[in-house]
């Protein structure tokens, strides 16, 4: 059999598995199944994303201070630069992620749903059986890699009703935020006040996730429009698919269909030769610029504001609390609203928030406050950020709508790119606190105008009105 007979014999047994799978249909109670699993799996998401912060300190110590790394040991503060460093890797790895998530256009959002959350699942689980920094850090690589795949949260947003597909992708998400508090419940559990332990709260997570796995593969059905989409394709014989595709590329008026493939320059290409989809790109990369300022110094400030490590461990008990209860209402708002005016409120808050936040800390404000305009300005700049995510969802097509995501996730690393550079020439000379606001305030201000009067409203688009349009 040659190579190309055997593309075919392929492309004919996916689509009687597709043909197969569109006629069973779902029941009136799967969707509801399939949020359920959905939940379990963002709640692992979102604690594999925060429980290696919380014991980073337990890690070197444990690692490089009191076991010696390549036959020295090192002080704290030198373990903890020799990680940084040792970690670089693990960052360029984790870059190329985006390069991964476009197979989800390729192969279908459920493989890729089962490939991510085994990989989370199993970094933890390696953490967990960790003896040495090697193999600590091959796990770290494996979660870091599969953390941003956000594949459950397309399941919600293709499977969902368009009049209900923010509130329920809201109620997800906020569920998941909400599932952090376990770990300081892990840590009460399993270390106490004993630090070597830190391996122990990376156990029950990870275990659990090859359960949602196996729940995954029993459970789980391919979504209705990348069935349909996919079905669609493939019912056309290959060869006079082939045949258009070459008439495509040769007709000049065809091009920008022409860039309608997976992977991440097509989708790039894609994006900005559509007009909503390019402003949405720049809306979103001026809106990163802040992203540094606002995720990464917070601990610093609250140090520097004379805040004791008590203290700012008060602080951030608030942080799943608030954010859970302002992700939860984002999608009641959204669905009722619309994304823009959502948007543009949550920016608001976040930028607010952040003022209230910095004056707290320094005027030595009680923790607890200062934790809760801390949760509330970085819960909602992600908020803010993730529906500029969920618009360009809506306003591209199925077969390229998971390499879009992870184009823009590319791209916009970009903005986020300048604030970094804006902040690191900053805090040489500055308070640490004015670099930060510096690229917080343009940042939000002109990325919410831009949204104003650049982007036109997506609320209740169906997304095969979009297959269909385009």
């Amino acid at each position: 059999m040659t190579k190309e007979e055997k593309i075919v014999s392929r492309e004919e047994r996916e689509l009687a598995r597709l043909t197969a799978a569109k006629k069973k249909g779902k029941s009136s109670l799967y969707f509801w199944l399939l949020f359920a699993i959905i939940i379990l799996v963002n709640m692992l998401d979102e604690v594999s994303s925060s429980i290696g912060g919380t014991v980073t300190t337990n890690m070197v110590e444990d690692f490089f201070v009191r076991n010696p790394f390549f036959g020295k040991l090192y002080t704290l503060e030198e373990g903890i630069a020799m990680n940084s460093l040792l970690g670089i890797g693990t960052g360029i790895i984790a870059f190329l992620a985006p390069f991964y998530k476009v197979l989800g256009d390729r192969i279908g959002r459920k493989p890729l749903f089962i490939i991510s959350t085994f990989g989370m699942a199993f970094g933890m689980v390696l953490v967990f059986l960790s003896r040495n920094y090697w193999v600590y850090l091959v796990g770290a690589t494996f979660i870091s890699f599969f953390l941003g795949h956000d594949m459950q949260i397309l399941f919600v947003l293709e499977e969902a009703p368009s009049d209900k597909r923010t509130t329920l992708y809201s109620i997800a998400k906020s569920l998941g935020i909400f599932g952090t508090m376990a770990i300081p419940v892990l840590r009460g559990i399993l270390m106490g006040n004993d630090g070597t332990k830190w391996r122990n709260i990376y156990g029950i997570p990870g275990f659990l996730g090859l359960l949602f796995v196996v729940l995954i593969v029993l459970l789980v059905k391919e979504t209705s429009v990348f069935i349909d989409r996919r079905s669609e394709y493939l019912s056309v014989p290959r060869a006079e698919r082939l045949e258009r595709e070459r008439l495509e590329k040769e007709a000049a008026k065809e091009a920008k269909k022409s860039s309608r493939k997976a992977g991440i320059i097509p989708a790039i290409r894609y994006i900005f030769s559509h007009q909503q989809l390019r402003s949405l790109m720049i809306v979103q990369i001026v809106f990163c610029t802040a992203m540094i300022g606002i995720s990464q110094y917070y601990q610093p400030i609250m140090n520097d504001a004379g805040m004791s490590t008590e203290q700012i461990t008060e602080a951030l008990v608030a942080y799943p609390i608030v954010f859970g209860i302002l992700t939860m209402s984002s999608g009641f708002i959204s669905d009722k609203l619309g994304r823009k005016l959502t948007i543009t409120g949550f920016s608001a808050v976040a930028l607010l928030s952040y003022i209230g936040f910095l004056i707290s800390a320094y005027a030595g404000a009680r923790a607890i406050l200062v934790g809760i305009f801390y949760a509330l300005y970085i819960g909602a700049y992600w908020i803010g950020k993730d529906y500029i995510e969920i618009m360009m969802t809506e306003n591209t097509p199925t077969d390229i709508r998971a390499s879009v995501m992870a184009a823009a996730n590319f791209v916009y690393m970009g903005g986020a790119a300048v604030g970094y550079f804006v902040i690191l020439g900053g805090i040489q000379f500055l308070p640490m606190w004015l670099p930060c606001l510096i690229t917080i305030v343009p940042g939000l201000v002109v990325a919410t105008f831009l949204l104003a009067t650049r982007v036109k409203e997506t609320k209740g688009i169906d997304y095969a009105s979009i297959d269909e349009q385009d």
